[in-house]
């Protein structure tokens, strides 16, 4: 059940940031951004935690705001460095360091709809399969699942045929009145 769930819960993230870069694909082009910041936020666990960057701003040559770029951290590590939470600029431990080259689509007024790192881009534009993955763990594991219900439901089909269950029942019955009047009953 457990490995069901996982698969299905990232399924839909998975595929939605392969949709996203190949989105990028036939209508985005490729420029480099001098500066960069990355966000570090620190994950806990029962076995201690870990650091992660869980996004990344540029600004672009010719823009004045700075660009959130889409699904950051697409095949990057774990950092267990020490390493302070929050904004800051990257390093070869965070990565994203500049100068990076990023892949834009820009609105018809010349705005940035979409941007994505080079690495994210390339991870998710390739021979990726992680939605599939995803899928084939959701739909294995509720197929185990229905296969251990139809055994179960088939061994207990047969101790039923064999009279062992309406024992068991009937002396569960029995313990139950001794322990809630006191009194064995004649039967």
């Amino acid at each position: 059940m457990f490995v069901a769930g996982f698969g299905f819960v990232f399924f839909p993230i998975d595929l939605h940031d392969r949709n996203q870069a190949r989105a990028l694909q036939p209508h985005g082009e490729w420029v480099t951004a001098q500066e960069v910041q990355v966000r570090i936020d620190y994950v806990s666990g029962k076995g201690g935690g870990y650091s992660e960057v869980d996004g990344v701003r540029v600004r672009l040559d010719g823009t004045r705001d700075q660009v959130d770029l889409e699904n950051v951290n697409a095949e990057s590590d774990s950092i267990y460095e020490d390493i302070r939470n929050g904004w800051q600029d990257p390093t070869s431990v965070t990565g994203y360091e500049p100068p990076l080259t990023v892949r834009v689509q820009r609105s018809d007024d010349g705005a940035i709809v979409s941007a994505m790192a080079k690495d994210d881009y390339d991870y998710w534009t390739g021979d990726n399969n992680d939605p599939e993955i995803g899928l084939t763990l959701g739909i294995g594991g509720l197929t185990a699942l229905g296969v251990l219900l139809i055994l179960n439901g088939v061994r207990l089909s047969w101790q039923i045929r064999r009279g062992r269950v309406r024992r068991a029942q009937h002396e569960a019955g029995h313990r139950e009145r001794v322990a809630t009047t006191g009194k064995r009953s004649r039967s």
